[in-house]
């Protein structure tokens, strides 16, 4: 027995060395140099067979880009966000100090970085424009309990790439060349193995807003592609966040930037296309159709389907100064059916600000107002208006005391003259955004946009723009005397049940209709309301005068005894304040000494010297009923009678 005991422990002995070397963990049989030899060279493929390689919008910026710029959805894959690609190395997991078949890997268990380089490549020949790039370990596992190794690429705003290496990955994606992640994969045995996967990027870039009016701004060969979303941004920063009505009505727009370059400069060819258009059709001014023809298809082609464009130019500046009629910094089209949009030249930004609001972005706002809205240019760009120009007349009118008033109110001046012609058109306020001396629009162009970006008609928002801060209200509130009311050319085209009316009747009206414009002295209202001037059957049928004097009155006819020019005016007979019923009738008489001419607030022509009329009010308001002469001299006088319209409510 004991000699059995003695073999065994001598047998046990012998083959104590292999058994210890059986017993050794993997670690130290097969990882020598556990830095080399845990990543097995590889990694993961997907059920298709192929590398699994993962381009994503980088989560975190997604997440805060998206909180910031009020964009919903997810972000569509752009080379100029920032970028993470993902991947599954395989390691010898029995490598792990400890590990035994089925022991869970912790992160830590990994290393930091594996021997695997990263590139953005374009085309069949592999050209790097991005890389190499590092991948790191993170917490991330997927349903295998495999660990996700990230690169993180920075993209926003100059693009993933230096700028000749971003232009040549944009000249790709517009080629439809192939675009790949490749990897280059160091082995342990020094060895370098090589993966790809296709990609592809999106150049319509959205910037902000989820609203449906797209701005997209464009560039062409004068500019880079690295600075196209730093430019436009800051256009959208500058302008349409700060200038109303764009400001408080940032919902309804949706910001993006084509990265796709536009072929051509269109700053050094339109200018002289348009100067070549204008002489064919024997012009001395391009007309809107002349504009849209030649700068529309510019915006075509565009990686962005629709909107209104804003393309962004630099060119030879001597060229546009041969087109003085265009200007130096932008041109639009007008509302063009073919595409909206306007060529804004960078080669004389300036970036001073006020009020936030920097030069190219006060720019880019005009012009995009043209497009958008379909506004004039509110400064005199040329002496007369042929008709063939095809003018829109909408913030610049040739009847401002029609057009810029609604429901009875005026909502603008009426004696602005100038308003890209020099004579016969009006606009609303002495300056404004769509002239070259203001910050702001005014009410009527304010309407006018706010009719494009919500719908309706442009009067209707009138009021909204009057309540608006950073809207300029010059021309607003009534004025007791206005120089240029024979400028009325056409009945007010108002809703019948909106529309206040004065029964009138006086020779003088002859079948036209007339108006009154009137000031109503209400401290919680100071409009001034318009009045029709029409007929009323039981009002006298004639004015009467003053008898002139008989032609054997050779002293009256020959000299002035009087020492001043007067007029006198009453209502109902009354130098007022007069009251009066709704719907009740008044009489207006007046009689003027030493004048050679009379104006009255019911009459665009000059009135009798002296006369009478009778007419019904349909609105109740405290309202001012002026009447001024002059005499040869110049010299002049004025009269009043304060009318106060009630209910019957009000007089009982």
């Amino acid at each position: 027995m004991k000699w059995r005991l003695f073999i065994a422990v001598c047998v046990l002995t012998l083959l104590s060395p292999v058994l210890t070397a059986f017993a050794q963990q993997p670690y130290t049989r097969y990882c020598h140099d556990p830095a080399k030899d845990f990543f097995k060279g590889s990694i993961a493929y997907g059920d298709d067979n192929k590398p699994w390689i993962e381009v994503k919008v980088d989560p975190d910026f997604e997440t805060k880009f998206k909180a910031e710029r009020h964009i919903t959805g997810d972000l569509l894959l752009t080379p100029v966000y920032d970028l993470v690609v993902r991947i599954k190395p395989e390691f010898k997991y029995y490598c792990i100090p400890g590990w035994v078949e089925g022991k869970e890997v912790a992160e830590a268990d990994l290393p930091k970085t594996i021997e695997v380089s990263g590139y953005v490549t374009v085309g069949t020949k592999d050209n790097v424009v991005v890389g190499p790039g590092t991948f790191t370990r993170t917490e991330k596992q997927d349903e295998k309990k495999r660990f996700i190794y990230e690169w993180k690429i920075k993209g926003w705003p100059s693009g993933i790439a230096t700028r000749e290496r971003f232009s040549r990955l944009i000249s790709g994606v517009v080629a439809n060349e192939p675009i790949f992640i490749s990897l280059e994969i160091v082995k342990s045995s020094g060895a370098v193995a090589r993966e790809r996967s296709d990609i592809s990027f999106d150049l319509c870039v959205p910037i902000s807003g989820q609203g449906r009016h797209r701005v997209v701004g464009l560039y062409d060969i004068g500019s880079d592609a690295d600075t196209a979303v730093s430019y436009f941004d800051d256009i959208r920063k500058t302008g349409f966040s700060v200038i109303e009505p764009y400001r408080s009505h940032q919902s309804y727009f949706s910001y993006f930037v084509d990265l796709k370059r536009v072929s051509g400069n269109a700053s050094n060819e339109v200018g002289p296309r348009i100067i070549a258009a204008i002489q064919k059709a024997g012009l001395s001014k391009a007309t809107p159709k002349i504009q849209g023809n030649i700068i529309a298809p510019y915006f075509r082609g565009s990686s962005c389907s629709d909107g209104t464009f804003l393309l962004r130019t630099k060119g030879d500046e001597r060229v546009l100064y041969s087109l003085p009629s265009v200007g130096l910094v932008g041109i639009a089209t007008y509302e063009s059916t073919v595409a909206r949009g306007a060529l804004i030249d960078s080669g004389n930004q300036q970036r001073t600000e006020k009020h936030g609001i920097s030069n190219i972005g006060l720019i880019s706002v005009h012009e995009f107002s043209h497009a958008f809205a379909g506004l004039d240019d509110e400064y005199v760009t040329h002496n007369d208006a042929p008709s063939e120009y095809g003018l829109l007349l909408r913030n610049c009118s040739k009847t401002p005391l029609v057009d810029f008033s609604y429901e009875g109110k005026r909502y603008g001046g009426a004696d602005y003259e100038g308003c890209t012609f020099f004579t016969s058109h009006y606009r609303s306020s002495e300056s404004s955004l769509m002239g070259n001396s203001a910050l702001e629009f005014n009410v009527v162009s304010c309407g006018w946009i706010l009719a494009a970006i919500k719908g309706g008609d442009a009067k209707s928002h009138f009021p909204e723009c009057a309540k608006m801060g950073g809207v300029i209200k010059d021309g607003v509130q009534a004025s007791a005397f206005y120089p240029l009311f024979a400028l009325l050319e056409r009945a007010f085209a108002y809703p019948q049940e909106q529309k206040q009316t004065a029964a009138v009747g006086a020779s003088g009206i002859s079948g036209r209709k007339e108006y009154i414009i009137v000031e109503n002295f209400d401290p919680n209202n100071r409009w001034g309301r318009i009045v029709e001037v029409v007929p009323d059957t039981n009002s006298p049928s004639t004015s009467t005068t003053v008898p002139s004097a008989n032609a054997s009155d050779e002293l009256v006819q020959t000299e002035n005894i009087f020492d001043t020019v007067s007029i006198d005016v009453k209502v109902n007979g009354s130098d007022g304040p007069v009251e009066v019923q709704k719907g009740g009738r008044i009489v207006v008489s007046w009689i003027s000494e030493g004048a050679s001419r009379c104006r009255a607030m019911w009459s665009k022509n000059d009135i009798a010297k002296s006369g009478t009329i009778a007419g019904r009010l349909s609105k109740t308001g405290s309202f001012s009923i002026r009447a001024a002469c002059i005499d040869a001299e110049g010299n002049r006088a004025d009269d009043s009678v304060v009318v106060n319209v009630r209910d019957l409510s009000d007089l009982n």
